[in-house]
C-alpha cells in the first residue's frame, strides 16, 4: 500500500510541476507577443505622425486597445 501512495504523490509532484512549467512558458509567450504589438503599434502610430495617439496608447488601456483594433493588431 505504501508503494502505490508515494507512486500517486510522485505523479501528483510531477503533474504539478509540468503544469507550473506549462503556465510560465504561457505567461511568457503572451508577454512577447503583447510586447511585439506594442512595438508594432508604436511604429505605426510614429510613421503616420500620430504622435498624441502613441503617448495615449502608452498611459492608457482603453485607448490602446482601440488603436491596437485600428491596426489590426488586437489579439484574435
Amino acid at each position: 500500500m505504501e508503494s502505490l501512495f508515494n507512486h500517486e504523490e510522485a505523479m501528483r509532484a510531477f503533474l504539478y510541476q509540468a503544469e507550473k512549467k506549462a503556465t510560465e512558458k504561457g505567461m511568457a509567450q503572451g508577454n512577447a507577443d503583447g510586447q511585439d504589438r506594442m512595438v508594432a503599434l508604436m511604429d505605426r502610430l510614429f510613421n503616420e505622425g500620430r504622435y498624441e495617439d502613441a503617448r495615449s496608447a502608452a498611459r492608457d488601456r482603453d485607448t490602446r486597445e482601440r488603436l491596437l483594433k485600428e491596426f489590426g493588431l488586437a489579439p484574435a
